[in-house]
């Protein structure tokens, strides 16, 4: 067996390879039992209880794993009472030699057979200590010996609640670190999508890129970008990502969809396992397909109307942090605006000819909308609340059509508009 300092310097060196809190803590008890061979059990406190645990052992007595992972760190109906006691108190749980059944019996509430009586070691000697860091608990952290061969001292308290503070405060530090690099991911693909908006003429690309945006950032295995076709209220996929077959998007879908409606209101993760019955026989039908169990909707809207619909799918369960919800909102919000673009895009597009124009200006349909409300007399934050663009997306899309059309001010633009008949 190593020595403590020994140990401590072991633990440190591995937790400095790595800055993800679950990796954090596999190279923890990966270095602790090298050095000190024993069953090692380490704990965070989450919500999970099966992303909780983590168990390394070198002894000969396997199957104690199970009753100990249930007595300190749960599973199924248990309240972990090892974790509770210790977390409660914030002190550590010493017991220098206790029979294996006897612990069983009071910690885990398991009921014994015959043959796993016969594979458990006699006596063992545990201790259980908090992770502390900053005034809170993040988890424990155990080790169970055998006694009283390889039993546990007094004095192997200090180094181990060491282990489990530094343990602690590099979890935190790598939540902290996973965070900050989550918010930029999430801003610049915000700018991504705001330069996109403002420069493209395509917003099939925009559609696009919020979808891959969400996929990247959020982590989920599938999106869908939807668009709602006025005539019969029906909607139609114009992105979408992630999926194993093409046949997801020729499925039947409009605004009356039970399943899309919950997802609306709940505005939360929808189980597809218990949510399958509200929904249609086909898309239920790809939906185990395609191995999906969670999913979730946003509505697309603008102006009171709804313009289509946002979806992502994962093939595991899955939660939203409000941070993550409110990115995908956001881009749900730009998704409508994107929408409201292309669809003033195609009216302009299809608009009948309203005589010949006095000469040929090369403007885009923006800036055939703006010019429009220029000449109506409108300021540019009232152009930029109808178009949903800032006013100084605005304010650079008026002095484009200044230098196009040669106009010297927006007075002298609006004469030669109508005298030229372009509006």
């Amino acid at each position: 067996v190593a020595s403590p300092d020994r140990i401590i310097a072991a633990v440190n060196a591995a937790q400095a390879q790595t800055k993800n809190p679950d990796s954090i803590l596999r190279a923890t008890v990966d270095a602790l039992t090298e050095l000190r061979p024993a069953f090692w059990v380490a704990c965070l406190t989450t919500t999970d209880p099966s992303a909780t645990k983590l168990t390394r052992q070198t002894d000969r007595y396997p199957i104690f794993v199970d009753y100990i992972e249930l007595a300190q760190c749960g599973g199924g109906e248990s309240q972990a009472p090892v974790s509770a006691r210790v977390i409660e108190s914030g002190e550590p749980l010493f017991m220098p030699s206790i029979d294996a059944r006897d612990f069983i019996r009071q910690y885990a509430d398991a009921l014994l057979s015959e043959a796993d009586s016969r594979r458990l070691p006699e006596e063992v000697s545990l201790l259980v200590v908090p992770m502390r860091v900053g005034g809170a608990i993040l988890g424990t952290l155990g080790i169970y010996a055998t006694a009283p061969a390889h039993g546990l001292t007094e004095e192997d308290i200090v180094w181990i609640q060491l282990v489990a503070d530094n343990t602690a405060l590099a979890i935190e530090h790598g939540r902290l670190a996973k965070e900050a690099r989550d918010r930029f991911d999430r801003f610049a693909a915000l700018d991504g999508i705001v330069q996109a908006i403002t420069s493209s003429h395509e917003m099939s690309v925009v559609f696009n890129i919020v979808v891959d945006r969400i996929r990247a950032v959020v982590g989920i295995d599938a999106c869908e970008l939807l668009r709602v076709d006025a005539s019969d209220n029906s909607l139609a996929a114009v992105a979408r990502a992630g999926f194993r077959s093409t046949a997801m998007g020729g499925v039947g879908l409009n605004l009356g969809n039970p399943l899309l409606n919950q997802a609306f209101d709940s505005r939360r993760i929808e189980d597809l396992r218990s949510a399958g019955a509200l929904d249609d026989a086909q898309r239920r039908s790809m939906f185990a397909r395609e191995g999906f169990v969670a999913y979730a909707a946003w509505p697309l809207v603008s102006q009171g109307r709804v313009l289509g619909a946002l979806q992502i799918f994962h093939r595991s369960e899955l939660t939203l942090d409000a941070e993550a919800s409110g990115f995908v909102t956001c881009l749900a919000a730009m998704s409508a605006v994107a929408i409201q673009i292309a669809t003033l895009e195609q009216e302009w597009h299809d608009r009948p000819c309203a005589g010949e124009r006095g000469a040929a200006v090369d403007f885009s349909p923006v800036e055939w909308r703006v010019l429009q409300l220029v000449v109506e007399g409108w300021t540019n934050e009232e152009i930029g609340a109808q178009v949903h663009l800032s006013a100084s997306t605005i304010k650079s899309h008026v002095r484009r059509i200044l230098d196009k059309s040669g106009a010297t001010n927006r007075t002298n633009l609006a004469r030669r508009a109508t005298r030229e008949g372009w509006v």
